[in-house]
């Protein structure tokens, strides 16, 4: 069969349908995709412009430490553990993450909510996660 376009200029639909990965799934309905899509956010740490696992799993460890209470369970001692995470793992503001231009999340203002290290953003993660 002859593609209806010549195949050095694809329509953006045909090129973003070709970029899609595949989710096999046995849900027969739009409401049980809602569904599913709700569980998967309520199950999941997300953070806009955040794409390293590492500083995530250490976004929910902080969750579970502020909800579980206790020794250093306090907003300050969180923002300090995450800070602490985010200069091992070499984050700046500025050129954010190593590989995160590639991945086209683009630089932040040093102390803007954008800015994953800023003591805003840093309550915002955590009242997220901890609501």
């Amino acid at each position: 069969m002859a593609a209806l376009f010549p195949p050095s200029d694809p329509p953006e639909a045909y090129r973003r349908s070709r970029s899609r990965g595949l989710l096999p799934s046995a849900l027969g309905s739009a409401a049980q995709r809602r569904e599913f899509a709700k569980a998967l956010r309520d199950r999941s740490v997300f953070s806009a412009r955040t794409a390293n696992a590492v500083y995530l799993n250490g976004i929910r460890e902080a969750a579970e430490r502020e909800l579980k209470g206790g020794y250093e369970s306090d907003r300050g001692a969180l923002r300090i553990f995450l800070k602490g995470l985010l200069t091992r793992l070499l984050y700046d503001p500025e050129t954010g993450f190593a590989g995160d231009e590639a991945l086209g999340i683009p630089p932040a203002e040093p102390g803007s909510l954008q800015d994953l290290s800023s003591d805003k953003r840093l309550n915002l993660i955590l009242d997220t996660q901890v609501g």
